[in-house]
């Protein structure tokens, strides 16, 4: 028998001690079945049956151990601000206490002016002006599968000063930094960067203003009010009409200096030059201010219906969407590396996956079912139409190269990408619709039309929810044999087992 042990140290010291710990079968046997009986633990939390047999697969195994190595790792390289996040607000459901030390871990990372650094150990500094935009998901994420507002009072430090706040003064002064960043057109500055991390010449001049970026404050504004409401915080009244008032103008400009023919720009950079414009010299539509877009409440049902249609016209390829519907092929120093990679690759018109789980989310906003599970289908490591991309069966990647790359189709990165949280978010909670709420599991399902008789067996606050999906003419829910008013399945004693029909159009 032979007992490999492969890991990671600060130093040769470490490394040496870690081996001699870890290389003998004892600890190895020890250190496996603590990892089996974990996993089984994560599995447990969610079990769904669907008439697709790889996403169950995926849902109920597979994301879930990308997630976890996300949260932990931070994806290998380096401990992502909104990386983590992110995998914090996917994972929550499988491991509540881990999560918590994990958030508040991260919170420690964030500037007093409320930004925060972009990755830690080892450190990124590069002003990129998105990182509290996924704080307050993180934290709506948590309070809502574990009903623990304690967070919300734990005393946490920031990066760069000796001041402690507050878990919710963390938050608050994250979306006061994102009002409060925005330049003429009164969208937000763009600075470094967004979430795309190669757009990194855009803002550094401080005028840039990021279409994107002001969509995604719209989004975790919103929920900032809502843990305000749901936590009811001393002056709530006061801070929720200001941030309205605020989320209002925001949303005007966007539709006002964003919008172009029924779509969105990426953005204006420090020259006033829109990037993702029909007026740009190359690359004309992007993905994400789509997606954002639609997942917002910016637009009407009917705009959001022309949106997807954009990105269903223009970004569409065999086996994904690309991040814009052209590569860039002139170095721009304008825009940043992105304009630097070589076509297809990374962000420059590359299927980078977390940007096509977004576009399932959307779908899902926009009511498209068939067009979400479509998306994930061909996103798929079995897709015929790229057979030879190299991704393992049960990981998600980075990214495909795009259409216009030399190695098309390739998949580099596995396991390192946020795609996996959204991916198992786009299924549990947007297609199958089983959200957590304060009061109980909300059920919104937006299911394929082909798809007949799904279950989900979801444990929630300690309550095992044996729910059954079935399609007919109406929407309703019975509960334990009694029909129920709403869409909300509510709490019950822990342990109990409760027994759910929702009828479904």
């Amino acid at each position: 028998r032979i007992v490999l042990a492969a890991g990671i140290g600060q130093n040769y010291g470490d490394c040496m001690r870690l081996t001699e710990k870890y290389s003998n079968v004892l600890q190895f046997d020890a250190q496996l079945e603590k990892l089996k009986t974990l996993h089984e633990k994560y599995i447990e939390t969610a079990v769904i049956s669907t008439p697709d047999s790889y996403i169950d697969t995926m849902a109920n195994v597979w994301l879930k151990r990308q997630m976890s190595l996300g949260k932990t790792w931070g994806r290998v390289y380096g401990k992502g601000f909104r990386d983590v996040l992110q995998d914090i607000t996917g994972f929550v459901s499988l491991d509540k206490p881990l999560a918590r030390e994990r958030l508040l871990y991260t919170l420690k990372h964030q500037f007093v002016n409320g930004n925060a650094i972009r990755m830690f150990d080892p450190i990124l500094d590069h002003p990129y002006q998105d990182m509290p935009a996924w704080i307050a998901p993180a934290v709506l994420a948590y309070l809502k599968e574990s009903g623990d507002f304690s967070i919300l009072d734990e005393q946490v430090g920031y990066y760069d000063g000796d001041d402690v706040d507050s878990v919710f003064d963390h938050i608050k002064r994250g979306i006061d930094f994102l009002f409060n960043s925005q330049g003429e057109h009164g969208l937000s500055l763009w600075g470094g960067g967004d979430w795309n991390d190669s757009m990194d010449g855009v803002g550094l001049n401080m005028r840039g203003e990021s279409v994107w970026l002001s969509i995604a404050t719209v989004n975790c504004s919103a929920d900032y009010i809502e843990i305000i409401r749901a936590a009811n915080v001393k002056n709530g009244d006061k801070l929720i009409k200001d941030v309205e008032k605020k989320r209002e103008e925001l949303k005007k400009a966007i539709r006002t200096h964003g919008m172009e023919d029924g779509r969105f720009i990426y953005g204006i950079n420090d020259w006033g030059e829109k990037i993702g414009s029909k007026e740009s010299r190359e690359a004309t539509v992007f993905l994400n201010p789509q997606t954002w877009a639609v997942m917002s409440d910016i637009l009407t049902e009917d705009e959001k219906q022309s949106v997807m249609d954009v990105v269903e016209n223009n970004l569409k390829c065999d086996y994904g969407y690309t991040m814009q519907n052209q590569p860039y092929t002139i170095p721009d120093e304008h825009i940043g590396r992105l304009t630097y990679f070589e076509a297809g690759v990374y962000e420059n018109a590359s299927v980078y996956n977390h940007g096509v789980m977004f576009k399932v989310v959307a779908d899902c906003f926009a009511g498209r079912g068939d067009n979400a599970l479509q998306t994930l289908v061909i996103n798929r490591y079995d897709n015929p139409l790229n057979a030879n991309s190299g991704v393992e069966p049960y990981a998600v990647s980075n990214m495909y190269f795009g259409p216009s790359s030399l190695k098309k189709g390739y998949a580099p990165l596995s396991w390192i990408t946020g795609s996996a949280g959204w991916m198992y978010r786009a299924i549990i909670e947007f297609i199958l619709g089983v959200k957590p709420e304060f009061n109980g599991l909300k059920l919104a399902p937006c299911l394929p039309s082909d798809w007949n008789n799904v279950t989900v067996n979801r444990v929630f606050r300690e309550v095992n929810y044996q729910i059954k999906f079935i399609k007919g003419d109406s929407f309703s829910i019975e509960v334990n044999g009694e029909k129920i008013n709403g869409n909300v399945v509510p709490l019950f004693e822990k342990g109990a087992t409760v027994k759910v029909k929702c009828y479904c159009k």
